[in-house]
């Protein structure tokens, strides 16, 4: 994005005052939240500090794949955009940020409402650089969801899913946004809560919990910050006609998805907790569960790399059958969601592990 080539996307560009952020040590964390594990985000914002919208999504590790800008062959990029972002839906997205800037300057006293949610609650810490655990120099993106996740496990209560499962995708509400146009409806799944709801492809998101809508992060967004067991209102364009329905939201519906693709974030936690400790883990899938003889009451998930340097306890290859003796564990992102919720500091937790043919317990102290 430091040099466009595709002409529409740079005479776009040339009606925003574009800033890039090479490091976030000092970004306003009480103005700039979003997914903390991306590569790159935008955000669209007026003078005056007013939030638009934000451009950015993920919703798995990135498949290395060719991607073609123009024409040139040599303008070929080795790691290609993720599947859920595309230069046509970011250039629909700065228009639809244009729009709203017109709406916005003719009227502030109307758009206002549906922008005042766009910022999140204030956070203990006005910069990554006040967090603790945080070293001067250079800070990683992943280290702020690390230091938030570290931070919660300290208060009172059980940390809570939202900030595990964070910026849920609307997939698991049964409904996918169109990368390429960024706000409509590419698909319905039947029986799900945006089927029942009355979402139905080519549908126009507008608004979503009363927010406006731009991109798919906005619509991450506004699902981010809707309590579960609750419902949220979604407006949208149907045939030029307007419609307005509501999504409901069940317990636990964020567990649908999937966290553990945020590997970076992941092992900083654990590395703090485990006390080196720091594993990137994935699911075995059905045959490789068959191959090692695993049933369905085994765990089955294998570690793919282990951040420690020395001394390693886990291994890439080792497979997880058991933990704390036969606790239920669904999947790698229940299992790293148990560690960090339910282990308190000064707990242990005990592990069976399968290594080539050899199965073994090992038990790690819980240190944060």
């Amino acid at each position: 994005m430091a040099r466009p080539r595709d002409p529409e996307l740079i005479e776009l560009l040339q009606e925003f005052v574009c800033v890039r952020m090479i490091q976030i040590n000092d970004l306003d964390l009480s103005l700039l939240q979003f997914d903390f594990e991306l590569t790159w985000a935008a955000f669209f914002l007026n003078g005056d500090r007013t939030l638009y919208g934000r451009y950015g999504t993920r919703s798995e590790r990135d498949r290395k794949r060719n991607v073609f800008f123009d024409r040139m062959p040599e303008h070929k990029l080795r790691d290609g955009l993720p599947k859920d972002m595309s230069i046509a839906g970011f250039k629909a997205s700065l228009r639809s940020t244009l729009a709203l800037h017109e709406d916005y300057r003719r009227a502030p006293e109307q758009t206002a409402p549906q922008l005042r949610d766009k910022r999140g609650r204030a956070w203990p810490w006005p910069t990554p650089e006040d967090m603790p655990g945080i070293k001067r120099g250079c800070t990683h993106c992943h280290q702020v969801n690390s230091n938030l996740v570290l931070h919660h496990r300290k208060t009172p209560g059980v940390l809570p899913d939202e900030l595990l499962w964070s910026f849920p995708m609307p997939d698991l509400l049964g409904f996918r946004i169109d990368p390429e146009s960024a706000t409509d409806v590419l698909a319905v799944a039947s029986g799900s809560e945006a089927d029942r709801a009355g979402l139905r492809p080519l549908d126009v998101i507008t608004e979503i919990a009363g927010q406006r809508v731009l991109s798919p992060a906005d619509v991450q967004w506004a699902l981010h910050g809707a309590p579960d067991g609750d419902a949220v209102t979604v407006q949208a364009m149907r045939a030029g006609a307007q419609i307005r329905t509501t999504l409901q939201l069940p317990e636990g519906w964020r567990r649908r998805g999937s966290f553990s693709w945020r590997w970076r974030s992941n092992r900083e936690t654990l590395k703090r907790m485990l006390d080196g400790e720091a594993w990137h883990c994935q699911d075995l899938t059905d045959p490789e569960r068959a191959e090692r003889g695993l049933g369905d009451g085994d765990v089955g998930i294998k570690v793919l790399g282990n951040l420690r340097k020395k001394d390693k306890i886990l291994r890439a290859g080792d497979v997880i059958t058991a933990v704390d003796d036969g606790v239920r564990i669904e999947n790698c992102s229940a299992f790293f969601a148990y560690i960090m919720q339910d282990k308190l500091p000064g707990s242990t937790l005990r592990l069976t592990v399968l290594r080539g043919r050899e199965t073994f317990d090992v038990t790690l102290p819980v240190v944060e």
